[in-house]
């Protein structure tokens, strides 16, 4: 008991000691010790539109460069080029691709692709461009008939 009383008594006279020093010196948010800084309107105005103009400089001339470098651009004809696609429901779609010159009908779903059938390459499926010429032959399997036989529907 008598320890735990001599411990208060040092904290109380520490903590008095303490705040003694601290009186002695600079307050941290002391009213009277405040400097206001000169403001007009004008001048702040005057840099915040030429701030506001150098940032919009900087973004068109980075948007200009990159136009012109053609940084963002598709790379010329690749291995796989997309032909076309259609939408079967919220996630899931049938994408047709040509890698090597063959043609692939692909099921796309969220984190699962399959391969629903390869086309022969002289296949009368067109792209999307030419898809509204119609064909002469009316024998062709449509892209419809062909979706619908790999899946199983007919």
């Amino acid at each position: 008991m008598r320890l735990i009383s001599t411990a208060m008594s040092s904290l109380l006279t520490a903590g008095t000691a303490l705040g003694q020093a601290v009186e002695g010196a600079v307050k941290f948010a002391d009213p009277g010790k405040a400097v206001s800084l000169p403001s007009s309107g004008a001048s702040s105005m005057g840099q915040v539109t030429v701030a506001l103009v150098i940032v919009l400089a900087v973004l068109f001339a980075a948007a200009w460069a990159m136009r012109q470098f053609k940084v963002f651009t598709r790379p010329g004809q690749g291995a796989l080029e997309v032909v076309q696609g259609i939408s079967l429901g919220p996630k899931e779609r049938a994408v047709l691709i040509k890698v090597d010159g063959r043609r692939l009908l692909l099921g796309v779903a969220p984190g699962c692709v399959n391969l629903l059938v390869e086309l022969p390459p002289d296949s009368s499926i067109e792209p999307a461009a030419s898809a509204t010429t119609p064909t002469t032959d009316i024998n062709a399997p449509t892209f419809k008939a062909l979706l619908k036989r790999s899946m199983g529907l007919s």
